[in-house]
């Protein structure tokens, strides 16, 4: 019974010994990169008449974004990371690192929201092994760009290294400035494509209006494969100035890339119908809301209503009035004179010997 534990034994002190293996593996940093480069946390500590490159290892430096470019308003990760313990990369810049170390990213060129991730000083010893050989350790920031263009980010890594009995800090800024081109968000480039077709608005309306009668007029926007990103609207009212006119509006629709506005307008007085075409526009880029308006002004005059039936004949029946009188005048006046000459009161002499022969 007692053999046939041992080999269970056996077995369990050899995982034992194959699990802290595997966790010495896993630690972030060897025991012995320290015993052959920092023996301890006090390297960083120059005793006077040393010299400070005792202190220093030399190191990789690796910076990326998790997205590129960047986009205007949008939250992107930006990572800065050494390698160290090994031979350095080639096609990396090389600096000058110590067991513990300050890096900063900071804004050169240009508008930046920056939001530390990691603590701003790290130490080598909570590096993580790399897979070759080496070990890695990273920096991370969130970065809000606030402007467009070719920008420029400042990242400093420090080695803290005190010389005791002497102040120095001329240590910082081992590596050269980091410049990240900056391109504008897709929505504000849609926006403005979309503004750029707004002030170009196709209006169609009558050449000419009138007192009292309805007229259609609409507003035609293409929005250039927008239609997704960029909401777009077009209202119709009446400039300062204006003769009064209602404005009603009328069926509208949006087909695929065009949005079309109706409006029946209706004019109450003579004179100018001064038409103002308002196009509101809106998106979205990142965390910032962003507008545009465009404001268009159409003139049209209206002229008074066509006279009805009655005022077309009344002006030349007014005109000829009078001679109708005259004339219904004379033909009273003659038929007067008929019946008095006809009348036997006015007969003559001759009629009444006549008579009397007879």
């Amino acid at each position: 019974m007692a053999e046939s534990r041992r080999p269970k034994g056996w077995s369990g002190a050899t995982m034992l010994v194959v699990l802290v293996t595997l966790l010495g593996a896993a630690a972030p940093v060897s025991r012995q990169l320290y015993q052959q480069v920092y023996p301890g946390r006090d390297t960083g500590v120059i005793e006077p008449g040393k010299s400070i490159e005792s202190a220093l290892t030399k190191a990789s430096l690796d910076t990326k974004f998790d997205a590129e470019p960047l986009t205007e308003d949008v939250p992107a990760h930006f990572t800065a990371t050494i390698v160290y313990g090994g031979k350095t990369q080639p096609n990396r810049p090389t600096i000058d690192v110590a067991f513990a170390n300050d890096a900063n990213l900071k804004p050169s060129k240009g508008k930046f929201e920056i939001t530390p991730i990691t603590d701003t000083r790290q130490y080598l010893n909570q590096g993580t092994r790399r897979q070759g050989g080496g070990f890695q350790l990273a920096w991370k920031w969130e970065v809000v760009p606030r402007q467009s263009g070719s920008l420029a980010l400042l990242l400093t890594i420090e080695p803290v290294v005190v010389l005791r009995g002497v102040s120095r800090r001329d240590l910082a800024q081992r590596n050269k400035p980091i410049r990240i081109n900056v391109r504008v968000h897709p929505n504000i480039e849609a926006l403005a494509e979309v503004s750029s077709a707004a002030q170009q608005l196709q209006i169609n309306y009558p050449k000419r209006l009138v007192v009292g009668e309805q007229a259609k007029v609409d507003a035609s926007l293409p929005l250039k494969g927008h239609q997704d990103s960029v909401k777009a609207d077009i209202t119709l009212d009446r400039d300062d100035g204006s003769v009064p006119a209602t404005i009603e509006p009328a069926e509208s629709s949006l087909d695929g890339d065009q949005l079309v506005r109706r409006w029946l307008v209706t004019p109450a007085e003579e004179g100018p119908v001064d038409m103002l075409f308002t196009v509101k526009l809106s998106a979205q880029a990142g965390d910032r809301p962003l507008t545009d308006q465009v404001v268009l002004v159409r003139s049209v005059s209206a002229a008074p209503p066509p006279p009805s039936f009655w005022e077309r004949i009344q002006a030349p029946v007014t005109w000829l009035g009078p001679f109708v009188a005259l004339a219904g005048g004379l033909l009273a006046l003659r038929g007067a004179w008929r019946r008095r000459r006809s009348s036997p009161d006015n007969a003559g002499p001759a009629d009444d010997d006549a008579d009397a022969d007879g």
